[in-house]
């Protein structure tokens, strides 16, 4: 066998490893020793993976062609060579560790860097096992070099790591799923989403991960992407989040199909949008309030001159009363809706009138809320008994006391009025968020549904002889002082509340 120079000792042709038994016996047998022998020749010699056969004492006793051509070393050369002399010792770590079991009969695969004659080193790929000729013990060992795919690992594992660093860089949730919505990729963002490590993520599904509900609706949006094999954008809503989710169909290795994805929080940027909002209506209504409010004073002071002329003479004329018979119940009439009128007026003239920054000051939210319902009761005596309040000390405000005393004077007597008889208004405030919240509770019908927003508009009113004007100043006042005021019915009914927002005050020490 030209392969190797070195057979092992006293090989008799029969027990040729891999020969069938009797291949030798009789006539012609030392032909079949020659077929046999350049059979064995061509498959050593034209295997393109170097093949090493060593003894129990690591020294080569057969090498082919390829090994030549991988170590860099002729034939001979390697006849004269042991294992260790083709590694430096940092790189016979595994030979060390299986040699022993190897030569028992294990089959072992191992990978190192093999010296060549250059003395450069090629990442090498080592199948080994025993084999055992003639009682005695060899290691079969195939190489193969692995420097190219090495390489490309080291390429793939640098590509990855890039793509790991930009993926686990994102707010957003990023993931992948497999054709049976099980999670393949799920980056930093969306692992802990689910309060797990990405090791749990993997292999599970929505359904294992988060409440049947949420889970179903997930699945409902994957499967929709295979279908329609197209990217789908959309809104989820999770509690008080808000999530954009943007999925596509993604091809995977044997032609399936998965869903890629990424979900990004957009509940701030929402709430800055319906802020803008808020603020782009309040800045309208300002503009049109400011436009309407110099409108109505001017009518006012026009209405009012005349209309205290005519108050002048029918105080005049109701002096001769007594003179005129049956006139005076009509001059009585008269002076009441001369009175009306006047109210109407002045009220006018406050939801158009602006409030001056020098009017601003520090004050005890308490004391305002009391001096209300001072108000109310002196209005209609005993109303202040309805009254259940419950305002700690300590709140304060920056406005003009006058102007929220009085929306709180209209709050409290259209609670007062809303509720039956001996109905209750509940008062209570507190500090929530930097700003003082202030809520009026009333026991009455409620707000008309779908009239939410609507009462406080002018001249909106559900009651008989009502001007409609007293919810108007209201928000006419909180807007003026940078607030808001709110109203929802009751949960559980009967009655609404009406909530004050202001900001919160500090007085100076």
């Amino acid at each position: 066998m030209p392969g190797p120079t070195r057979p092992p000792p006293h090989s008799p042709p029969d027990e040729l490893p891999g020969a069938p038994r009797g291949m030798f016996d009789g006539e012609g047998a030392e032909d079949e020793i020659q077929k046999a022998l350049a059979w064995y020749t061509a498959i050593f010699e034209g295997s393109r993976d170097a093949i090493f056969i060593s003894d129990e004492e690591s020294r080569f006793i057969a090498v082919n062609q390829a090994a030549c051509a991988l170590a860099g070393y002729s034939r001979d050369e390697l006849l004269a060579m042991r294992i260790p002399d083709l590694h430096e010792d940092q790189d016979l770590k595994a030979y060390r560790t299986f040699h022993d079991r190897i030569m028992s009969g294990e089959a072992i695969a191992t990978e190192a860097k093999l010296l060549r004659k250059d003395g450069s080193k090629v990442d090498t790929e080592f199948s080994n096992r025993g084999i055992v000729v003639q009682g005695k013990a060899y290691m079969h060992t195939t190489a193969r070099d692995v420097t190219e795919r090495k390489r490309a690992e080291v390429i793939l594992e640098d590509s990855e790591r890039r793509y790991r660093t930009f993926i686990d860089a994102t707010s957003d949730m990023v993931f992948l799923k497999d054709e049976s919505f099980r999670y393949i990729i799920s980056n930093r963002t969306n692992s802990q989403f689910f309060g797990l490590p990405e090791t749990a993520v993997l292999g599970r599904t929505d359904f294992d991960l988060m409440p049947e509900a949420a889970a179903e609706r997930c699945r409902k949006g994957d499967r929709e992407v295979l279908e329609r094999g197209q990217a789908i954008t959309g809104e989820e809503h999770v509690g008080s989040q808000t999530y954009q989710t943007v999925k596509f169909p993604v091809q995977l290795a044997g032609g399936h199909m998965g869903v890629g994805g990424y979900i990004r929080d957009i509940t701030e940027r929402r709430q800055a949008e319906a802020e803008r909002r808020m603020l782009e209506e309040k800045l309208a209504r300002s503009r049109t309030q400011a436009a309407v409010g110099q409108l109505v004073q001017g009518l006012a002071h026009e209405v009012r001159n005349p209309l205290f002329a005519i108050q002048v003479n029918a105080a005049v004329v109701a002096k001769s009363a007594p003179k005129l018979g049956n006139l005076a119940v009509h001059m009585d009439l008269m002076e009441g809706q001369m009175n009306r009128l006047n109210r109407l007026m002045k009220d006018m003239m406050e939801l158009g009138q602006p409030l001056a920054d020098k009017e601003f000051i520090t004050s005890a939210l308490r004391d305002l809320l009391l001096a209300a319902m001072a108000g109310v009761d002196e209005e209609a005596p005993g109303s202040r008994q309805r009254v259940v309040f419950d305002v700690p000390p300590g709140l304060e405000v920056v406005g003009v006391p006058g102007k929220l005393i009085l929306a709180f004077t209209h709050l409290l007597r259209n609670g007062l009025q809303q509720s039956p008889a001996t109905g209750t208004v509940r008062v209570e405030a507190e500090k929530s968020d930097g700003s003082c919240h202030v809520r009026f509770m009333d026991r009455g019908p409620g707000i008309p549904p779908g009239h939410g927003t609507a009462i406080f508009e002018p001249f909106f009113t559900t009651r008989t002889g009502h001007r409609g004007l007293g919810l108007a100043l209201v928000r006419h006042y909180v807007s003026a002082h940078g607030g808001t005021v709110t109203a929802q019915n009751n949960d559980p009914p009967p009655g609404a509340c009406f909530t004050v927002r202001l900001p919160w005050g500090e007085s100076e020490k």
